[in-house]
């Protein structure tokens, strides 16, 4: 069963890894490189964090690595500082709600 959020006040529903992992692993087919799955991804309107969920389940990387992957990938290189600023902003809400400078965490 897909897992969902709530973006901007938008339900954002996200893939199960069945549906994610046939994607990645056609792009990803022997003689390709992670890119190739990546990209192939994003065409067809896979969000980052599945992304980061075929690299976890399908190459094997850490959630840590993967994201990292994914975040200076070439198929992504247009989201990287909306995307940094989309976590800058919600560690500073976080501080700002708990007092307290996460990164001493």
């Amino acid at each position: 069963m897909p897992a969902f959020f709530i973006f901007n006040e938008q339900m954002v529903i996200m893939k199960s890894i069945d549906e994610i992992k046939p994607t990645f692993i056609k792009g990803y087919a022997p003689g390709k490189d992670i890119e190739s799955g990546l990209a192939l991804m994003r065409s067809q309107g896979f969000s980052q964090m599945e992304c980061v969920r075929a690299l976890v389940s399908v190459v094997g990387l850490a959630l840590p690595e993967a994201d990292i992957r994914v975040l200076h990938s070439k198929p992504w290189e247009d989201q990287k500082d909306a995307t940094l600023q989309l976590r800058n902003n919600f560690f500073d809400a976080l501080e700002s709600m708990s007092g307290e400078d996460l990164n001493d965490l």
